[in-house]
């Protein structure tokens, strides 16, 4: 594998190296990669752009996890963001590079350097999270990015949110697409403690269309762990 230790993890070395030279400029001091400020003008150079942060992001070293230089890039991504100047939203770029980091740190081994970038994935997609409040993107992709990615690190341990952290985003006032995330992330990690809560909303919520969604949710992943049980 190009990403062993044994060759030096050449292939996240040259993915990093080809995202420098192309679209950032690397910090002599931090060995960190900045990215230039976005601009989306050429979609040859766009679909680029957001394909290597995907093929960073499955990656893997012979203990299953993801590259550390794969994971910095990740991180520098969100936090050195910049959309002041292009001429066209930069939500769906987010979402892939969040989508990215949900897979990249499912993986993670529990190392130092690791830890440290989790805490700063978390800061990062903490940030966003507040900014959607602020400034919502379209359908408020970014913010269902979020919850699926902090699902997938909580999913793994490199998180330990409550259920009340993804409960509140379940209520009526958010957009139906983040109420639907919510609702698949606390299925997941809270499979027991969910079922109360989803029962409330199949019988009180105002929408027909989360009341379905719930109800998918509800055979799909709450159904599982039960039967086991009961077994």
């Amino acid at each position: 594998s190009c990403s062993a230790p044994s060759l030096n993890y050449v292939g996240a070395r040259k993915l990093v190296d080809m995202f420098s030279r192309r679209f950032g400029l690397r910090d002599a001091t931090t060995g960190e990669v900045v990215p230039r400020p976005n601009n989306f003008e050429n979609l040859s150079n766009y679909y680029l752009l957001v394909s290597i942060p995907e093929a960073v992001s499955v990656l893997r070293d012979q203990h299953g996890g993801c590259p550390e230089q794969a994971l910095q890039l990740l991180v520098c991504l969100l936090r050195y963001n910049d959309n002041s100047m292009n001429a066209y939203s930069d939500y769906h770029y987010l979402v892939r590079v969040m989508n990215s980091i949900a897979g990249a740190f499912s993986s993670l081994s529990t190392t130092t350097s690791g830890n440290q970038l989790v805490n700063a994935c978390l800061e990062e997609l903490d940030r966003y999270a507040y900014l959607e409040r602020i400034l919502p993107s379209h359908r408020n992709a970014v913010m269902v990015a979020v919850l699926r990615a902090l699902g997938s690190m909580q999913a793994v341990g490199l998180c330990a949110f409550p259920l009340t952290t993804y409960q509140e985003y379940l209520q009526h006032g958010h957009y139906i697409e983040v109420r639907m995330a919510a609702a698949e992330v606390i299925a997941r990690l809270f499979p027991t403690e969910a079922i109360p809560v989803f029962v409330e909303c199949l019988f009180g919520d105002v929408s027909m269309a989360f009341r379905r969604a719930v109800g998918v949710v509800l055979a799909q992943f709450v159904s599982v762990p039960m039967i086991s049980v009961e077994n």
